[in-house]
């Protein structure tokens, strides 16, 4: 829900009837439903088996590859690593036959349908440009781009070649993110009018590790935690209030651990209707109330809903509405929505993306989506730089 300006707001409709008599909202229909209908005309439906490359192993990409795998409607054609090592042993654990060291290559493979990046942020923009234009489908990690005229691009030639682009932004199939949608769309907070997403690292290996001093890099990450996690929390915020219009970002950025980019940021998004959204997040930190978690908290005008990911309240979801006459607070009854939410879900994006290719049907995470999260982020660069709220 949000205050839009002109817009009609995403309405949940479906409720049902309780025992009780207390109007409760209908489960929610599958994740996959949230992307349909964006942008293009719909694509034709595509052969049963849909065969991928993996680029990319020492990150997130072996596990694209386990779901890959697991997926009955996708077969792993190909590897490829610039360690041909780790690319041969990647191999060798999950039976695929053919190894590359250039992605170029590989793209010129025969039969291959489908891309899935796993590299450093500023390889993305090359790489994905490259898979579009030999003609393949593509799922990348995020950011999906680190300029937004980079993710612009990218965003229309995969329209004009009408190819799927999707955009690894898993927080989206977290139990509690889902729920928070689904109370959303549910009606049940009534017009959202502030939100807030906390993700505070006191300590986080990977920016000290050798492997990875890539992200340490301005020029090779595109800045910092902001870039790394703020992306997802931007999206997932985005997300549950169905993607309304933002006019206003204003950022900080701090840096604690001496790297080129920063390892504390925080960022205010104001959307078209004046409602705020807040966020936070750090990979080290001098915080004495460590959680190890991420914290979601929505205002309503009728109730307020908060979700806690990770931590000693992993998945916790509540809800509920303030009396104002009297004070006292009433739990909302969210038991259909959470019993739905917490179905298991895949680790990553990639099953979804295979089902777009395969029913011709827009990702969970379209381009669009994921160029707009670049955008925000370019955008909150500037502001962290100048002081100064950026316009958009």
């Amino acid at each position: 829900m949000w205050r839009g300006q002109g817009q009609r707001p995403p309405s949940g409709g479906r409720r049902r009837q309780a025992a009780d008599g207390q109007a409760r909202p209908a489960p929610p229909p599958a994740a996959a439903a949230e992307g349909a209908g964006v942008g293009v005309a719909k694509r034709a439906r595509t052969k049963a088996a849909v065969n991928v490359g993996v680029v990319g192993l020492l990150g997130y990409g072996e596990v694209h590859l386990g779901e890959c795998r697991a997926h009955p409607g996708a077969r792993v054609l190909a590897v490829c690593d610039l360690n041909r090592e780790l690319a041969e042993s990647a191999a060798r654990k999950h039976g695929v036959k053919q190894v590359f060291s250039d992605y170029r290559e590989m793209l010129a493979l025969n039969g291959l349908d489908a891309v899935v990046i796993a590299t450093p942020h500023f390889l993305h923009y090359p790489m994905i440009t490259d898979a579009l234009a030999a003609g393949k489908h593509v799922l990348c990690e995020k950011p999906l781009t680190i300029r937004a005229r980079d993710a612009d691009a990218v965003v229309r030639l995969a329209r004009e070649r009408r190819l799927v682009l999707s955009c690894n932004y898993g927080l989206r199939l977290s139990p509690g993110v889902r729920a928070l949608r689904e109370i959303v769309k549910a009606e049940l907070l009534g017009e959202v009018y502030h939100a807030r997403a906390r993700w505070l690292a006191r300590w986080t290996g990977f920016m000290f590790s050798e492997a990875s001093a890539w992200r340490t890099a301005k020029s090779k990450a595109g800045g910092g935690i902001l870039v790394g996690r703020g992306c997802h929390l931007i999206d997932a915020l985005l997300f549950m209030l169905g993607h309304p219009p933002v006019r206003r970002v204003f950022a900080t950025c701090h840096r604690l651990a001496g790297f080129e980019v920063e390892d504390l940021a925080g960022m205010t998004l104001v959307l078209a209707g004046g409602a705020t959204l807040d966020l936070e997040a750090s990979y080290v930190l001098n915080e004495p109330d460590f959680a190890d978690e991420t914290c979601y908290t929505l205002h309503g005008i009728k109730g307020g809903a908060s979700a806690r990911i990770g931590g000693a309240q992993d998945q916790a979801v509540r809800g509920g509405r303030l009396n104002l006459a009297t004070g006292t607070w009433r739990e909302l009854d969210l038991e259909p929505i959470l019993q739905e939410a917490a179905r298991p879900q895949p680790k990553t994006l990639l099953p979804d993306f295979v089902d777009s290719i395969i029913e011709g049907r827009e990702p969970l995470v379209t381009g669009e989506q994921a160029a707009l999260v670049t955008r925000l982020i370019e955008a909150g660069y500037q502001s962290a730089e100048t002081g100064q709220a950026v316009e958009l």
